[in-house]
């Protein structure tokens, strides 16, 4: 592997870089998401009750515990709700543009690896032909076929190499922005579903 790598040429460098980059977003993200399905399981109705009876939330979750991020938007609100609706609104606004950058973190990143990477497989394959159209020429054209078929298949391992780290990267990427987006709607509907009890024992207070 690493003797092919060598045959590549310096652009096998920042091709090696961004593997291991992608590699590590997708391990990390995919361990982020895991943990946030894990905390969807909780008892959001539960919660939602308390929030209506006016009862603090910290105690809402089995086991004891609410699960990030409804630990927070159940804060924010139960922190926010003697400023009344609006405040509240404000506050979960802000907190969840913050989530939404928080979840997306790297995922752009992979976006870019897998776009650039083929790219710079095939500058390093062009790179490659070139001297090897070039040797020919300083040889008058008397080069052995064997030996020009293997300047050629060296020239081509960039490419190669830039693919396979595209192809998973474009894939992963895909899967995680879909991941984030429902974990995002996910606590959007949250936060949408604990005004709404907020403000239906406002009214009933009220009344």
């Amino acid at each position: 592997m690493m003797g092919l790598i060598a045959k590549g040429g310096w652009v096998m460098v920042p091709l090696l870089g961004f593997s291991l980059l992608a590699l590590t977003i997708i391990i990390e993200r995919t361990c982020r998401f895991s943990m946030l399905a894990r905390a969807e399981r909780f008892d959001r109705d539960g919660l939602l009750r308390r929030a209506y009876d006016g009862r603090p939330p910290a105690d809402a979750g089995a086991g004891g515990e609410v699960p990030y991020p409804y630990s927070d938007i159940a804060g924010i609100c139960a922190a926010a709700a003697p400023r009344g609706a609006g405040e509240m609104k404000r506050r979960l606004k802000t907190y969840l543009i913050a989530f939404d950058r928080v979840t997306g973190r790297g995922i752009r990143a992979l976006g870019i690896i897998a776009h650039t990477a083929p790219l710079l497989g095939l500058m390093g394959t062009i790179m490659g032909m070139i001297q090897a159209f070039m040797r020919i020429q300083e040889l008058g054209g008397r080069v052995n076929a064997s030996v020009l078929a293997g300047g050629i298949w060296e020239a081509l391992l960039t490419t190669a190499f830039g693919l396979i780290i595209a192809i998973p990267s474009l894939i992963a990427f895909h899967w995680l922005e879909s991941l984030q987006a429902r974990h995002l709607t996910a606590a959007k509907d949250f936060a949408e579903n604990i005004l709404s009890a907020y403000a239906e024992r406002t009214h009933g207070n009220r009344t």
